[in-house]
């Protein structure tokens, strides 16, 4: 068991956080699946627009392995598929019936789970559209169902800002999930980790794993940031990592016999007053949530977190493995006096506001970049915020040299965009840190 304090990182105080009440939503007309969201994903089409599905039915699988399926969450037809450029699907919505009659799947009872062997719950996990649940790393892409991880990672802290709570989220529910702990423990040959904040009551409740507790700001809640200072990833070695969601998804699938259709969802942010748990069909459009005005001020629908999460419409849908919406004013002003101006309203890394001496306080942030990409300034900054025992700044200068050998010696095989993401918020040149990070990965997944 490890016990790790992370000291570098940095908390982004924003306004807006779910209160802990479940409520239930009205079950939604239409859902949707948005392939985008599956990184490295070529989509090839099962069904078309007006066919018939089940809860559970393949829509689309991917054309590097086709095994892997992605299934509609609930019966009715195949309402419309809606391509952007170069005819990529992005995305395909399913009119509900509201009846989820659900393809036929074998049940297992507690019993027979144990005895199961890996490839024939794979094969199921596989035909349902449940394993793309399931990442690796390095890449964080979907797992290739051939490999055999030497490890399993399971966060069960989330310090991005808004975050649903991840003890929040498997309240009443843990027995199901030290079940899905033993379950995973057949898809690797290593230890399943488990990670919690420092002092969670998880720590009595938790079996079948490997416990370790962090603290610190964020990204001390990354899995990227545990696979680091538990057992770091060198070159031809595999991680695989999912979500507390996904698990229970899985257990359910697997002792019901049927697609799981609903999850909860935490709604934040400053720019919707209904900020609580909502319980859920997979893909509900964006509108469909309370407190969604598309009629008032312009907000900016974003599911995930500010930092990661992906940006929608508000007739798109929330993605298939997030657990948060996040809804903040769209920044189309410009600030008076600019970084001159004292500051007292205004959130920043540096200590150059007067907002500083208030380190308590929360702010109602909106999207505005405070500014326009310039020269790439090595300011040493990114050091204070990446508790990773690299050089950010050499990485990043390695990735858009494109120099492979630099990149593989600086640690690009433990990285992940999430764990650079607060690098993109403090940055003064306003780089798409991010970005430069997946071009490195795409770059040495085709090349290294």
């Amino acid at each position: 068991m490890a016990n790790v304090k992370v000291k570098k990182g940095f908390d982004i105080r924003i306004a807006g956080k779910s209160e802990k009440i479940t409520a239930e939503l009205k079950d939604p007309k239409i859902v949707g699946l948005v392939p985008p969201d599956f990184r490295g994903v070529k989509v090839k089409l099962i069904k078309k627009e007006g066919e018939d599905v089940k809860a559970g039915t393949p829509l689309f699988f991917d054309k590097n392995f086709p095994d892997i399926k992605f299934a509609s969450p609930v019966s009715g037809k195949v309402r419309n598929i809606e391509y952007g450029a170069r005819r990529v699907i992005q995305s395909i919505s399913i009119d509900n019936d509201e009846k989820y009659t659900n393809e036929d799947f074998k049940s297992y009872s507690d019993a027979d789970l144990s005895k199961a062997s890996r490839e024939e719950l794979q094969d199921n996990l596989l035909k349902s559209g449940l394993w793309p649940h399931l990442k690796q790393r390095p890449f964080d892409k979907i797992a290739k169902p051939e490999d055999t991880p030497k490890a399993i990672f399971i966060s069960l802290m989330n310090t991005a800002p808004l975050a649903a709570d991840q003890e929040y989220l498997l309240k009443d529910k843990m027995a199901d999930f030290n079940s899905g702990l033993e379950l995973l423990q057949k898809f690797t040959d290593g230890k399943i980790h488990v990670t919690i904040n420092e002092g969670s009551t998880l720590k009595s409740e938790l079996k079948n794993c490997e416990i370790h507790e962090f603290s610190g700001p964020h990204p001390a809640g990354n899995v990227g940031i545990h696979i680091h200072h538990i057992d770091p990833i060198k070159r031809g070695e595999i991680v695989w990592t999912i979500k507390a969601a996904g698990l229970l998804s899985w257990f359910t699938f697997f002792k019901t016999g049927k697609y799981p259709s609903r999850k909860l969802v935490a709604v934040a942010g400053s720019g919707v007053d209904d900020r609580k748990y909502f319980n859920v069909v997979e893909g509900t459009m964006i509108k469909d949530f309370p407190g969604i005005n598309t009629n008032g001020p312009e907000m900016r629908y974003i599911s995930g977190d500010v930092l990661t999460g992906n940006k929608r419409d508000a007739e798109e849908f929330i993605g298939l493995n997030d657990s948060l919406l996040t809804v903040i004013p769209e920044g189309r002003h410009r600030n008076f006096l600019g970084w001159a101006a004292p500051g007292f309203k205004a959130f920043s890394f540096s200590k150059t506001f007067f907002s500083s001496l208030f380190p308590k306080k929360e702010y109602e942030l909106d999207t505005n970049n405070n500014g326009g990409p310039r020269a790439f300034v090595q300011t040493g900054i990114f050091e204070q915020v990446i508790p990773m025992d690299l050089y950010p700044d050499y990485l990043l200068r390695s990735i858009l040299a494109e120099d492979i050998a630099e990149m593989e010696g600086l640690g690009i095989y433990e990285v992940s965009e999430e764990d650079f993401a607060l690098c993109s918020y403090i940055d003064p040149s306003k780089n798409d840190v991010c970005g430069i990070i997946r071009h490195g990965l795409e770059l040495i997944e085709k090349e290294g």
